[in-house]
């Protein structure tokens, strides 16, 4: 269903390339079941804790006879060193990404602080690539992701449910990128409930939302084994979020919306990922890590980790 929703959305790109799309944008998503939302089946599960993250446990099964011909470059052989601070090289794909024209004027004033030309270097997600946000929001990482994968590629922007009500702008913004960006799916599910073909992704991107994962009823090891499944052999998972004190786990992935790196790495290198490359560009010695990251002025200026995993070639 994931394959057949990222090809389409392929199509659309190309399609949309002869002009903007037009028609007033409805105010919010469509309802459940209507074209372009992939809902989903299966009921929650429960809450993972800390203390069950000890012993890795076994990578998913293999699903090899599902996966395409085409083998991804390990990431491992796409970017070997972590990338500077600063702009993009000029006439790269990340360049081009944050100089598209038709991204939120909003949006590039938030690039400088969030390192977001080192970050998606870092990424190695290549033109052509498809690509999961996992917890998309309003789209900021999404706008980015799609000048990436461009015309030929599709990222698919996955939200979960409740957050429609807790961000009253969700709805709105997420129908003006899917106009804007044919190539842009938007995916109405829980984090552990995620559906598609196995070995249908190039790369899954966690973009700050790792934390709320651990304080929401998500089971993560769970939703940690289906982003692998999903990705292919030698796929990325990059991973960033804001750093808490080392030592604290989860403890304040609420009150401080801080999650402890090792936590994460923890976790997912469990069901069966390698770290293959991590950035300091976003540490910010200055950071007091006990205090909330939307403290003012703060915000958007955390001390964050940089993780890329990558699900084993086969």
């Amino acid at each position: 269903m994931l394959r057949a929703m990222l090809a389409a959305a392929a199509a659309l790109w190309v399609a949309a390339c002869a002009g903007p799309p037009t028609g007033p944008l409805p105010e919010r998503l469509p309802p459940p079941g209507s074209d372009g939302v992939v809902r989903p089946t299966a009921s929650p599960a429960a809450t993972v804790t800390a203390a069950q993250v000890g012993s890795p446990a076994a990578p998913p099964a293999s699903s090899e006879a599902a996966r395409p011909e085409a083998a991804l470059t390990p990431a491992s052989a796409r970017a070997t060193s972590s990338p500077a601070s600063g702009p993009a090289p000029a006439g790269s794909a990340v360049a081009r990404a944050l100089a598209a024209p038709d991204r939120p004027a909003t949006h590039p004033e938030r690039d400088g602080d969030r390192e977001s030309a080192a970050v998606l270097e870092l990424s190695g997600i290549q033109p052509g690539d498809r690509v999961l946000d996992l917890g998309a929001l309003t789209g900021y990482s999404t706008w980015l992701l799609s000048g990436l994968a461009g015309p030929e590629g599709a990222v698919v922007a996955q939200n979960p449910q409740d957050w429609f009500a807790r961000y009253d702008t969700v709805g709105p913004r997420m129908n003006e990128l899917r106009a804007a960006r044919p190539n842009v799916t938007h995916q109405v599910m829980a984090f552990d409930q995620l559906e598609g073909e196995p070995g249908s992704l190039d790369a899954v991107f966690s973009g700050l939302i790792y934390h709320d994962a651990a304080y929401m009823d998500v089971d993560r090891i769970v939703m940690n084994r289906q982003i692998y499944e999903l990705l292919k052999p030698g796929g990325v998972y990059v991973v960033v979020d804001h750093r808490a004190e080392a030592g604290s786990g989860t403890r304040d992935v609420e009150s401080l919306h801080r999650i402890d790196p090792e936590q994460v790495r923890r976790e997912v290198e469990s069901v069966g990922f390698q770290l293959d490359a991590e950035s300091d560009v976003l540490v910010r010695p200055g950071d007091d890590l006990t205090r909330v990251v939307f403290d003012e002025g703060l915000r958007g200026r955390t001390s964050q980790f940089v993780y890329r995993f990558v699900k084993p070639a086969m």
